[in-house]
C-alpha cells in the first residue's frame, strides 16, 4: 500500500511510523539466524533505504525553503550518505559476521 503525503504533518507520522517499524526490524533481525536472519536483514535495509530517501527529500525541501547556498546543500547529502552507508556497512557486518 502506497501511503499519500501531502504535508508537513503527514511527513511527520510516516517517519515516525517508520521509525517503530525499524525498531521492531532490528530486534527481529538481530533475534534471527541463518537464512530467517538473512531476510530479515533485506527486509530491514531496504526500509532503511526508504526512510533515507524521504528524510534526504524532507531536508532537502527544507533546505530550498530557508535557501541555503547549493555548497552547504551538497555538504548535508554527502554527509548524509556517508553515514547511511556507514550504518548499512555496520549491519551487514553484524547481520553476517566473516561473509
Amino acid at each position: 500500500m502506497v501511503q499519500t503525503i501531502s504535508s508537513p504533518t503527514d511527513v511527520v507520522e510516516f517517519l515516525t511510523t517508520q521509525h517503530e517499524q525499524i525498531k521492531s526490524m532490528f530486534t527481529k533481525t538481530l533475534a534471527a539466524s541463518g537464512k530467517a536472519r538473512e531476510d530479515a536483514f533485506i527486509d530491514l535495509r531496504r526500509l532503511l533505504a526508504v526512510h533515507e530517501t524521504v528524510v534526504v527529500a524532507r531536508e532537502i525541501a527544507f533546505a530550498r525553503r530557508v535557501q541555503l547556498g547549493k555548497n552547504r546543500n551538497q555538504l548535508n547529502r554527502q554527509i548524509v550518505h556517508a553515514v547511511v552507508a556507514h550504518v548499512l556497512k555496520r549491519l551487514e557486518d553484524r547481520a553476517f559476521p566473516g561473509a
